[in-house]
């Protein structure tokens, strides 16, 4: 029950560049990672609780986390359907949705 306040380093010019840092990874976008890494999770969970999936699953997020749901580059897209032989996911943005929640529909 620790709040998490910062992850990763403050990106600066001398960190991006190399000049500071001593050793570690270092990402500009290391929170958006990890959150991504997190509504994958989420999106997993779902799919995996779902008997007898369709070829399109419609999720419902927060607008705020279309982006993480989508992943760097769309990679939780990609990584989605290839597990769950999709053939198309939708992210609908739901405001009445908390952002710590996701909803998967097989239907609109």
């Amino acid at each position: 029950r620790i709040p998490v306040i910062r992850m990763d380093l403050q990106p600066s010019d001398d960190l991006a560049s190399g000049i500071c840092r001593v050793a570690g990874p270092f990402h500009p976008a290391f929170g958006h990672l990890v959150h991504s890494e997190i509504f994958l999770d989420m999106a997993t969970a779902a799919l995996k609780s779902m008997a007898g999936l369709p070829e399109t699953v419609i999720f419902r997020v927060h607008p705020k986390n279309i982006s993480r749901l989508r992943g760097l580059k769309n990679g939780n897209i990609s990584i989605l359907k290839k597990k769950f032989h999709l053939n198309a996911i939708r992210i609908i943005p739901d405001v009445s949705l908390t952002e710590d929640r996701l909803l998967l529909r097989v239907k609109e």
